[in-house]
């Protein structure tokens, strides 16, 4: 499967790299995810609809990054762990453990701030 990592990212930085293979190994942990939207259920700011962290690895596995960076603010959630500790793929080291990779992306984007196309509304966050 083709990653979607490459849109407006200097490709020769060491970010780049990491946020490749963060991505990439979102894209092959999600394929354990079979919906069971138990991250949802479990997941604080779900229920203010706020926050879904399922549809922000189904988007990060099929959609360009961009596009999700600009529709899901991963500042809001609250890397409380409750998605990765119900999730049953986590439990065999499987599934892709949400709080590790809103952090690692957070860590990426404010090293790429300048290099990633994200609106104006997330530049004042990374501020």
């Amino acid at each position: 499967m083709t990653s979607y990592i490459n849109n407006g990212i200097i490709r020769d930085s060491p970010d780049f790299q990491i946020l490749g293979q963060i991505i990439d190994n979102v894209i092959s942990k999600s394929n354990y995810c079979y919906a069971c939207n138990r991250c949802v259920n479990v997941c604080p700011l779900s229920h203010l609809n706020v926050f879904y962290p399922r549809i922000l690895i189904e988007d990060l596995s099929f959609s360009p990054l961009n596009d999700v960076i600009n529709n899901h603010n991963i500042w809001n959630c609250l890397t409380c762990g409750q998605c990765t500790i119900y999730c049953p793929m986590t439990q065999d080291n499987r599934g892709v453990r949400i709080p590790e990779l809103i952090l690692e992306l957070r860590k990426a984007l404010r090293n790429n701030k300048k290099q990633i196309d994200i609106s104006p509304a997330f530049l004042e966050v990374l501020a």
